[in-house]
């Protein structure tokens, strides 16, 4: 029995110039790219894109070689051919797919202005998209990066208000408790991470850990009185052995032998 990926190869060897070795070549590499066979799929693509330029298959093309190179962890080669397919076909249905993609490869090549670009051109020109909510977190990722920390927490809390879901809506309470925490503004982180824990299963890993920042905070804003007690109230919580718990209990009894209240500590 002969491989189809050979046969195919000659039906388009034997008459190149024809409209049918065209979509056959197209064929080709849609074949590879759905069978995960990036590499070949790739070489084939390519080939297509550039010899036949004006086949209506184009886009489609473009696209599956930027997720090729996503496939291959090439971000250089996944931005230029998102890039072009944006650019080329502002009007296809898969511009927000394209955008994203574009957003993901220049935040891997912390090329932060053009992510955010990518990212909020989606946000603006696709409300509807499916890439939408994950669009908003790694534009707040983005800004963060780019060290637009006002703007990076105002995605956050945007995102947070836009619908997600409670552990996604965790996650970014998280992230803007960790500008704050870098901008020194404990009265916020404070907030922050009061609405963490409101949010929390109680004895969950993420109420501890709330539980225990607040100490760490306190600590950082040099208030000894509000670090004790903070700490002393972790150490009430359960499962026992936590170890946000069993933290709390090191650090308060080098609070207590600080104090030499010894039987403390």
């Amino acid at each position: 029995k002969r491989d189809a990926r050979v046969f195919m190869a000659e039906l388009v060897q034997a008459d190149p110039r024809s409209p049918a070795a065209a979509e056959i070549q197209f064929r080709l590499g849609r074949r590879l790219y759905e069978q995960k066979d990036c590499a070949g799929a790739v070489k084939e693509l390519e080939r297509f894109s550039i010899d036949y330029t004006g086949h209506p298959s184009l886009a489609k093309a473009q696209l599956f070689l930027g997720e090729c190179y996503v496939q291959q962890q090439k971000p250089t080669e996944a931005a230029a051919a998102f890039e072009r397919f944006t650019i080329n076909y502002p009007q296809a249905e898969d511009v927000p797919l394209a955008l994203f993609r574009l957003g993901s490869a220049y935040f891997s090549l912390k090329q932060y202005g053009k992510s955010i670009s990518a990212y909020e051109r989606l946000i603006a020109e696709s409300p509807k998209s499916e890439y939408l909510k994950p669009a908003r977190f790694n534009l707040a990722l983005a800004y963060r990066s780019d060290g637009q920390l006002d703007q990076a927490a105002a995605t956050y809390a945007g995102y947070i208000g836009s619908g997600v879901g409670e552990e996604e809506a965790q996650n970014a309470r998280w992230e803007i408790f960790a500008i704050e925490k870098a901008r020194r503004d404990y009265a916020g982180a404070l907030k922050t991470l009061a609405a963490i824990r409101a949010k929390a299963k109680p004895g969950s890993e993420s109420d501890l850990n709330a539980a225990y920042q607040v100490g760490e905070i306190a600590a950082s804003s040099g208030d000894a009185e509000a670090t004790r007690r903070s700490w002393e109230a972790v150490i009430a919580l359960r499962p026992a052995d936590s170890p946000y718990r069993l933290q709390a209990l090191v650090k308060l009894g080098a609070i207590y032998e600080k104090a030499s209240s010894w039987a403390k500590a």
